[in-house]
């Protein structure tokens, strides 16, 4: 795995980490979501196509 793969967290304790990385991307990954290409710059709709591509359901 390279490293520009692998995604990084920090917390007090590994329960608190998971649950505050997981808290944190649910956020952007619905805020990213609900915005259309128009209102997203160019970098930002290059990180929402990110997030769609990598999230699987």
């Amino acid at each position: 795995m390279r490293l520009e793969d692998q995604i990084f967290t920090v917390g007090e304790t590994l329960e608190k980490a998971k649950k505050d990385f997981a808290e944190q991307f649910d956020f952007n990954y619905q805020r990213f979501a609900e915005l259309s290409e128009n209102q997203l710059s160019k970098h930002l709709t290059k990180i929402k196509a990110v997030f769609q591509g990598r999230v699987k359901f």
